[in-house]
């Protein structure tokens, strides 16, 4: 599949509301599919640590160098991956 392609996965009213997350199916991949304010981002479904249900997870925001970070937090071991790029960010508990 060449990167500029598209797949249509839900109408756009099914992520109207804050907080409103559904889950896909594209190709091969889970995808799970969330807003959070004015902003709608997709991250794979099963996180890339142990296989945990990532899409259930958390959304949480931090704050790094003066910057606040929205996260979603994998509720097997607690990672906190980043929405924007998928980095992983570990907290000190």
């Amino acid at each position: 599949m060449a990167s500029d392609d598209w797949h249509l996965v839900a109408a756009e009213d099914a992520l109207a509301k804050d907080g409103a997350r559904i889950h896909v199916a594209v190709e091969a991949r889970h995808i799970t599919l969330v807003r959070v304010g004015s902003r709608l981002y997709a991250v794979d479904s099963v996180c890339y640590h142990a296989g945990g249900p990532l899409g259930a997870g958390n959304i949480e925001d931090i704050v790094v160098d003066d910057e606040t970070l929205t996260c979603i937090r994998c509720p097997w071991h607690h990672y906190l991956i980043s929405l924007i790029d998928g980095e992983k960010w570990v907290e000190i508990l």
